[in-house]
């Protein structure tokens, strides 16, 4: 069986206000943390449904806010040897806690990614990275500022204006996509639902999906061969419907400033 990549939103708070957030925190009218029962029994039926992971992320907003954390680490520990690489991602905020140092440090596949996008914003940094090496944790620091940005800097994908494109253009922009190149093997599930893009209507509330545009964990009536089903026949679509109102997450646009903020 394929192995895919999965990722977890665990909240739509975030300390910071990135203008060009690619989870549109900032634009999220009822940010909350995501009821962590419905976040592990999602992940315990994707694993059930799917087979193992090469890379397990745990997303947001800011992961380290969620006041569940350390419980939801300890219980996806159970799969640690199912993925390649249990990751959470933090913007050098939060100094995490003994409590999530030590759960993190009885994972041995475990890979931090600090986000740094300099002392003006990751204001913390420093003391991440400490706390980090004093457990012995794994981590990376992506660097997100100056003319060395990683990836040259952040895409803009937050203009949902209807684009007036025929079907045929919208299919060649979403094969285009990076959600089904980069991230062709890439699941997020947020809230129970599982996606195959960040542009949906429970992080843009303005947005309308299909109801096969999402694989909904929460409904009983779907057994682990239903989700498998339902998630392949996701990632083999032709294109979404807010493709027509996208200009796509696509390598060859323009890069601007990261982590530029709003007032």
């Amino acid at each position: 069986m394929e192995k895919t990549n999965l990722t977890i939103l665990l909240t739509s708070r975030c300390t910071l206000k990135c203008k060009l957030c690619a989870t549109y925190a900032p634009q999220n009218k009822k940010p909350c943390h995501y009821d962590s029962k419905i976040i592990m029994a999602s992940v315990d039926k994707y694993f059930a449904s799917m087979g193992d992971v090469c890379l397990f992320t745990l997303s947001g907003g800011e992961p380290l806010l969620h006041p569940d954390l350390v419980r939801m680490v300890q219980h996806f520990k159970q799969y640690a040897s199912r993925m390649e690489k249990f990751e959470i991602i933090t913007n050098g905020t939060i100094v995490p806690s003994e409590a999530l140092l030590l759960a993190l440090k009885e994972i041995p596949n475990v890979d931090v990614m600090i986000d740094d996008y300099g002392k003006n914003i990751s204001k913390k940094v420093d003391a991440v990275v400490m706390s980090f090496e004093k457990y012995g944790i794994r981590y990376r620091r992506r660097k997100y500022y100056g003319e060395d940005a990683h990836a040259g800097g952040w895409l803009d994908i937050s203009d949902f204006s209807d684009k007036g494109r025929t079907e045929e253009e919208n299919t060649e922009l979403f094969h285009k996509c990076m959600y089904t190149t980069t991230f062709s093997r890439h699941f997020f599930i947020i809230d129970g639902k599982a996606y195959m893009c960040y542009v949906n209507h429970r992080l843009l509330d303005d947005i309308n999906e299909r109801e096969d545009e999402h694989v909904d964990f929460c409904d009983e009536n779907l057994q682990l061969s239903d989700i498998k089903e339902k998630l392949y026949a996701l990632r083999d679509r032709n294109h979404l419907s807010v493709c027509a109102r996208c200009n796509g997450f696509c390598t060859d646009g323009k890069r601007y400033t990261p982590a530029e903020q709003l007032q």
